[in-house]
């Protein structure tokens, strides 16, 4: 089992504890900008443990530095145990809790331009050979404390079907970013220029720095979410 499997068991081990024996339960979906997936709420209408496991990935990002523009995909594997107070067993709930997650953030861009400004020119193109493409990847931290604000409340009111919404934060830290050159047949042709390999490198650690100053917004990640829950 995984580092951070064994801390949401624990984490929901901890909130199971923490509500009273004769907790109720309801069960349903979630989609948000944590991904789609389902929830499991338990506890009292006042005062209740969550669990949710979401997934998805989001296509089209666009991530640019000063010579270089990336498409990207958010690759999204989240899991959010929160404890929720609704004051007065009323709709309204304000949430801690915290984030495990998988989170990353993948662009691609075409190596050209930094082959360019690392070498003054762009080696003539050969048949068969592949310029290569730049993958980077930016990931923030593994558990991210969360705190936020919902309506709705899953164990409350007369129906026992319930519709909730989340409205919060979790603090993901700065996003720490790695480069590569993937799928490059022209290094073999660089590594003949003299001190060409140490020109790459130097390329490819400043545009990794640069994509790290493109990435620090996102050190906070917004949660807005919907679910639909059906009470035991």
């Amino acid at each position: 089992m995984s580092a951070n499997k064994c801390l949401v068991a624990f984490a929901a081990l901890f909130v199971a504890m923490a509500l009273p024996v004769s907790a109720e339960f309801a069960v349903g979906a979630k989609v948000g900008t944590i991904g789609v997936g389902a929830q499991l709420a338990f506890g009292t209408d006042v005062f209740q443990g969550r669990l949710v496991a979401a997934t998805f990935d989001y296509d089209d990002i666009e991530i640019n530095t000063e010579n270089v523009d990336y498409d990207g995909t958010a690759e999204l594997t989240n899991f959010l145990t929160t404890l929720d107070w609704y004051p007065g067993g009323s709709g309204f709930r304000i949430s801690v809790g915290l984030m495990f997650n998988d989170n990353r953030i993948v662009g691609r861009a075409s190596v050209r331009q930094l082959l360019i400004d690392a070498l003054g020119f762009i080696p003539p193109e050969v048949n068969g050979l592949s310029l290569g493409t730049l993958e980077a990847t930016a990931e923030g931290e593994d558990i991210a404390p969360y705190v936020g604000i919902g309506f709705g409340n899953p164990l409350g009111g007369r129906s026992q079907w319930q519709l909730d919404v989340d409205l919060g934060v979790a603090y993901w830290g700065e996003p720490e970013v790695t480069l590569e050159l993937r799928d490059s047949d022209i290094l073999d042709l660089v590594s003949l220029v003299p001190g060409g390999d140490q020109l790459i490198a130097d390329a490819l650690e400043e545009e990794r720095q640069n994509l790290e100053e493109e990435v620090e917004e996102y050190t906070w990640y917004p949660v807005v979410a919907v679910g639909l829950s059906y009470r035991f």
